[in-house]
């Protein structure tokens, strides 16, 4: 059947206009250089859909970096641009990277645009069976006018949308994304149900091109930028989908592995490789020191491309170093300086390097030069950011032992998300040699940075397993004592150590209403114990309650104080009671608390 007449409605006739397709150059001159690289990376995972073209205005959807999708208007004239808007919080004048990334779209991809007429041009060619169809969809919906029609006809082009051999992958994957973001299965398993109909999807696509290692690239590259630019909306799940962008990543390398340097392919390929390095850029910090891929893809890229391509890529990105805005600049610049290892004057790079603070790409190559004293100095300089990354390069060069005492010695100084990252990989470690002991030791380690108590319980119940619970518990309370942490008490008080929970909290200082709660707790478990230690507790809850300040907490202290009366007579104290008269001297200005004392003791027995 022909496209036109199956339509629900039929497509105008070409509408004479002559579009122009603005150059990178512009696009970035018009958006500005931060939205256009952000523009870059959604051009690339195909945030960009349901683009059309009426007349001069070009319209589309773009995902936002949420679950939000926004509406796109580009309008031209014969020469250039004229005006541009987006339905974002910051689209008004279309200086966004939303109309950056639907710009890219048109100039590199204009066939996905369907050409459909103004409005009322189309609505002017329906039947009146069309029309009708229309309508009540329309009030089904929403009853309002035009902009919920608008809204409607991309939809009902969707089916007549031949995807581009280049972008059919794509295409489909952002489909993926989009109806399962669009229905009720949203929540847990949803990401793994995505990465299973990737996974499907692949098989498929792989199937289709057969032993075209160029395609089989595009294939893999295509799949791992849809799922690199949502990744982060599904939370603790994204981790799923990461993975499985990693694997594609792997895959990507082994096709352009197998590729003559002449085939074309080749040079495609490895620019997927720097476009998927732009994803840091975009989402820098958030990919972690251990799921970073445009680590991965960096990686890969020098393992497959031959000198004269790293060449080519490095000038490229001196290029974009001169053009980028800060954190671009750096991230740039680490690209470009592994590019250049080993093929400019080592003395230079090393310069280069230092000054950029790139000590991780130091550490590596004076360790691919045999110098392991001066890569583990410069390893011990490594920022978080990159520890993970350059601590495996330097392990598979043959100092795996060194970097794991490094890092070990390291830990409780790290950020947290840095130190728990170099807490898997320190226990992935031991794990393969089967040394139980040391990844024992590593959660120790990580206890002491940041004490909890499942950290504890789970520390307890793997040492008695091994053994080694006598010797590994007084560490534990010693690093607690060290720190005045709160859940010395709370295991000696678990432990059934009155006692010892008494003189630890003795030691603590603070104004915190758990400290209050931990006294009680360590009295009431103490009975008729240490009455003298008792003692030295309640004065210390007195002044503290006072110090709080309110009718509730002066109460506390009069019962505290009464309860160390009692604790007194057990002593054998006399009647003169220093402490208490120098306590209401001191709070003399707190008529509550001097009016709650008068209620409970009298003049004569405080003061």
């Amino acid at each position: 059947m022909d496209a036109q007449h199956a339509l629900p409605f039929p497509l105008p006739a070409n509408d004479g206009f002559a579009l122009p397709r603005p150059s990178d150059r512009v696009i970035r001159g018009y958006v500005g250089a931060r939205n256009f690289d952000k523009a870059v990376v959604y051009h690339a995972w195909g945030a960009v859909f349901r683009g059309r073209r009426e007349g001069p205005v070009i319209h589309a959807r773009c995902e936002g970096s949420g679950h939000e999708v926004y509406r796109v208007r580009v309008a031209f004239d014969a020469q250039a641009l004229v005006s541009a808007h987006c339905s974002c919080p910051v689209g008004d004048e279309g200086r966004c990277k939303h109309v950056g990334a639907t710009l890219l779209a048109w100039s590199h991809r204009p066939d996905e645009f369907v050409p459909t007429g103004s409005l009322s041009q189309t609505v002017e060619r329906l039947s009146l069976t069309q029309l009708r169809a229309l309508v009540l969809r329309l009030l089904a919906i929403d009853p309002t006018f035009a902009p919920s029609i608008e809204a409607l006809l991309p939809e009902a082009l969707d089916a007549h949308r031949e995807a581009t051999p280049r972008g059919a992958i794509l295409q489909r994957a952002s489909e993926i994304f989009r109806r399962r973001s669009d229905t009720a299965a949203s929540g847990a398993g949803r990401a793994a149900a995505i990465a299973g109909e990737l996974r499907a999807l692949a098989v498929e696509g792989l199937h289709r091109v057969g032993d075209d290692r160029a395609a089989q690239a595009q294939v893999h590259a295509q799949l791992a930028e849809a799922v690199l630019g949502r990744w982060r909306k599904f939370g603790d799940e994204g981790a799923t989908l990461l993975q499985f962008a990693r694997a594609e990543i792997e895959a990507l390398g082994e096709s352009l592995g197998a590729l003559s340097e002449a085939d074309p392919g080749r040079l495609a390929g490895l620019r997927a490789l720097m476009t998927l390095y732009r994803f840091d850029i975009e989402q820098g910090p958030a990919m972690g020191p251990l799921a970073s891929p445009g680590a991965l893809s960096l990686r890969v890229f020098t393992e497959v491309a031959t000198e004269a391509e790293r060449r080519q890529f490095a000038a490229l990105l001196t290029d974009l170093v001169e053009r980028s805005d800060d954190w671009s600049r750096v991230c740039w610049s680490r690209a470009r300086l592994t590019l250049e290892e080993g093929l400019v004057d080592d003395a230079e790079w090393f310069a280069a390097c230092e000054a950029a603070g790139r000590w991780g790409l130091v550490a590596q190559r004076h360790a691919r030069r045999g110098d392991a004293a001066l890569a583990l100095s410069a390893f011990e300089q490594t920022p978080g950011y990159e520890l993970i990354e350059t601590a495996e390069r330097l392990a598979g060069l043959g100092l795996g032992d060194a970097v794991e005492a490094s890092l070990g010695a390291r830990t409780e100084r790290l950020a947290e998300a840095t130190r728990a990252a170099v807490g898997q990989w320190l226990k992935a470690r031991a794990a393969a040699r089967n040394d139980a002991e040391a990844s024992l030791e590593v959660d120790v380690s990580l206890f002491r940075a940041h004490p909890s108590r499942e950290g504890y319980d789970n520390l307890k119940q793997r040492s008695e397993a091994q053994g080694l619970w006598a010797a590994l518990r007084p560490r534990l309370h010693e690093a607690l004592a060290e720190r005045g942490h709160p859940l010395a008490v709370e295991v000696l008080l678990s432990e059934g150590a009155p006692l010892a929970a008494a003189e630890a909290v003795a030691q603590m200082t603070g104004r915190g209403q758990s400290l209050i709660t931990l006294r009680n707790q360590v009295l009431d478990a103490l009975g008729g114990e240490a009455p003298a230690l008792q003692l030295t507790l309640l004065e210390a809850q007195c002044e503290q309650l006072a110090a709080t300040g309110g009718r509730n907490a002066y109460r506390e202290v009069a019962r505290a104080m009464a309860r160390r009366e009692s604790l007194r007579a057990t002593l054998g104290a006399g009647d003169e009671d220093g402490w208490a008269v120098a306590f209401r001297a001191r709070h003399a200005r707190r008529a509550a608390l001097v009016a709650e004392l008068d209620l409970h003791f009298g003049v004569a027995r405080t003061g």
